[in-house]
């Protein structure tokens, strides 16, 4: 597997920057979100964390309403444009989420 899908795999399934992994291995003090102060996982960034609202709202307009996990995967699975478009916004959501944590952490390069 090369570099690339190994970090997205990664990220899909809550390592890298959440802090519910990070926690869990002992690299932060909690579980929390620096922002919100609820759990950091996948589902939080995908479904709750108001950071992400005006782009969850522009993915939703072309797949409609991504309520549950359940729909999420299913819209993917059926429809190329929606694996497209919330593809797109998972990876475009991690990538500001994990620069965003370097910053409250003081870790910019």
């Amino acid at each position: 597997m090369d570099k690339e899908a190994d970090t997205k795999n990664r990220k899909m399934v809550g390592h890298g920057s959440f802090a519910a992994y990070t926690h869990r291995i002992g690299k932060t003090e909690n579980e929390l979100c620096v922002i919100c102060g609820v759990p950091d996982n996948p589902e939080h960034v995908v479904y709750n964390r108001t950071r992400w609202n005006t782009e969850r709202e522009g993915v939703t307009i072309r797949t409609g309403p991504l309520h549950a996990p359940e729909v999420f995967l299913s819209k993917m699975i059926e429809e190329r444009s929606c694996w497209n478009s919330i593809f797109l916004f998972i990876a475009e959501a991690m990538k500001r989420k994990e620069r965003e944590d370097r910053i409250a952490r003081k870790e910019v390069p």
